[in-house]
């Protein structure tokens, strides 16, 4: 900051004169010398050998054998650790299926609401067929408790059933356009996020697959999710909507340097440097 005079101020600035001198640079030139690589010739002899097979005959008895549909689980490890997707992120590894999630003892609270978000990295399995995903309300689900959020890829139509299921309605109309982005035996990740309104968008492999919406049906009480049938499930991510901290806010103070002395502006000027801010915390 710089505080200047209100009287006139007459300067007289001498002319200065430079002069250059011309410079001549000279670069010698460079030879390079490559020495001839003289190879030897190789010889190589291949022998030539003759076999002799006798004919042999086989003859083969019809058998009959009946297979029972089976279902073959992949083998369990302990996956690569997941990048984080949002900060105090709950995890669950190598899930028993059928499984149920509890929101509210994980901490992730009832609802379903924007910046909320479920990832789940699974593989399909061949049997059976299908698996199906379930969010609903508190209580036992299609028994007491509605299902707001019912997602089954089938892999015999070729179509993933989106639906609502109501106590004392049951099933409302399915949805099933979209295509179909599964293969058995190849893992995938699902992304569940709040698409504001009661609507849930589905994010497969990370492109957006289809939303869904039941605007008449409110997502503030979802409490659970369930998984069951045709799915083996490496991890589920859960990621809440606000983020607990008990942190205070901290301020950080550039180090304070000798700033180089800046041109004259003025006679008898006043120079502040390095002025320092002071911020008021409430």
């Amino acid at each position: 900051m710089v505080l200047c005079h209100d009287k006139p101020i007459t300067t007289t600035t001498e002319p200065t004169t430079t002069t250059k001198e011309p410079t001549t640079t000279t670069e010698e030139p460079t030879t390079l010398t490559t020495e001839p690589i003289t190879e030897e010739p190789t010889t190589t002899t291949k022998q030539t050998t003759i076999a002799t097979d006798e004919p042999t005959t086989t003859t083969e008895l019809p058998t009959t054998t009946t297979l029972k549909p089976t279902t073959n689980l992949l083998p369990t490890t302990t996956p690569t650790k997941p990048p984080p997707f949002c900060p105090d992120q709950i995890v669950l590894n190598n899930l028993t299926i059928p499984a149920n999630i509890d929101f509210v003892k994980l901490g992730f609270e009832t609802g379903f609401r924007f910046p909320k978000r479920i990832i789940i990295f699974g593989t399909p399995l061949a049997q059976p067929t299908a698996f199906n995903i379930n969010i609903g309300e508190p209580g036992k689900l299609l028994v007491n408790a509605n299902v707001l959020f019912h997602f089954s890829p089938r892999f015999h139509e070729n179509k993933v059933i989106r639906n609502t299921w109501i106590v004392s309605k049951g099933w409302e109309t399915a949805d099933d356009y979209g295509g179909f982005p599964f293969k058995v035996g190849e893992p995938f990740v699902l992304e569940l996020t709040d698409g504001f309104n009661n609507l849930i968008n589905v994010i497969v492999n990370n492109k957006f697959f289809v939303s869904f919406a039941r605007y008449k049906f409110k997502l503030d009480k979802v409490s659970q999710m369930e998984i069951e049938n045709g799915i083996q499930v490496s991890s589920v991510i859960l990621c809440p909507a606000h983020i607990p901290t008990t942190k205070k806010p901290t301020i950080s103070i550039l180090s304070t340097t000798t700033p180089t002395k800046p041109p004259q502006f003025c006679r008898g000027e006043i120079v502040l440097s390095n002025l320092v801010r002071v911020f008021s915390l409430k």
